[in-house]
């Protein structure tokens, strides 16, 4: 129970998602990070992969939003699968808006 509430607090609190502000306590350190796009093992490359797209995402996107749907703990498998939604707009005169 508190793992998950740990892991609302990064998405929902923290917004870690275009922060890269986790709860490292929280990660195994050969976890797996899966999202639309990309996939990859272990807390270091996950906090490594998050400090260099700070300061990009800090450059190119105004306002922005993550909203967290649901995280499921499956004790079974020992696997967390949270759903989401980040949105951005992007810095530009007609400001789109990008959306995952």
């Amino acid at each position: 129970e508190a793992l998950l509430e740990g892991l609302t607090a990064d998405y929902v609190e923290r917004q870690y998602l275009f922060t890269g502000n986790i709860t490292p306590a929280l990660y195994d350190e050969d976890c797996v990070f899966t999202d639309p796009t990309l996939s990859f093992k272990g807390l270091a490359t996950f906090e490594r992969n998050l400090a260099a797209l700070d300061p990009i995402l800090n450059a190119l996107l105004g306002e922005r939003s993550v909203k967290l749907y649901e995280s499921v703990l499956d004790k079974e498998s020992r696997c967390i699968t949270c759903r989401w939604r980040m949105s951005g707009d992007i810095i530009l005169p007609w400001k789109p808006r990008i959306e995952l």
